[in-house]
């Protein structure tokens, strides 16, 4: 996991420690809006469509999940957002080699962890990074329902499943 983590600054700490942090909301919705422009421009100059926004429910998914959509995906780094219904959840699950960076979008919702045993209620525009090897789950509050983005990298992606 080459880099994941060392960065400066709060992302950089909450990406080491498993923290969250609260991102400065104007700066990033403005970063996050000039990207995804520019994305799109690159996109139409190619003659391939936007399939950014599109729903994708893969059919090897290990979890069902109200709505699923990926925003970008390379063998190294995936952008999801994920939107759970009341009583959904993400299961217990760890990856080998990535970390989930999660952004609640809509909340309240809760991240669990083991190893050690934590559990983090998020609200929207807070931001919680989980290490690789880290076992946890993702549910809404009170089994409520939630939306969220998560950022998936550095490296190949796996869910392995856990009891």
């Amino acid at each position: 996991m080459r880099g994941a983590g060392k960065g400066r600054g709060a992302a950089g700490e909450a990406a080491r420690t498993g923290s969250a942090f609260q991102p400065d909301g104007a700066a990033a919705s403005g970063q996050m809006g000039e990207i995804n422009m520019r994305k799109r421009e690159d996109l139409e100059r190619s003659g391939h469509p936007d399939r950014s926004q599109e729903e994708v429910e893969p059919p090897s998914a290990p979890y069902t999940v109200e709505k699923r959509e990926v925003l970008a995906q390379t063998p190294d780094l995936r952008m999801t957002i994920l939107t759970l219904a009341s009583g959904q959840e993400v299961p217990w699950h760890c990856h080998t080699h990535v970390t989930d960076t999660t952004f609640c979008l809509e909340g309240p919702m809760v991240i669990e962890t083991r190893e050690p045993e934590g559990r983090v209620e998020l609200t929207a525009g807070q931001t919680y990074a989980i290490p690789a090897r880290r076992p946890h789950r993702v549910h809404g509050k009170d089994n409520g329902r939630c939306k969220f983005a998560v950022l998936q990298g550095v490296g190949p992606y796996d869910f392995k499943r856990l009891r």
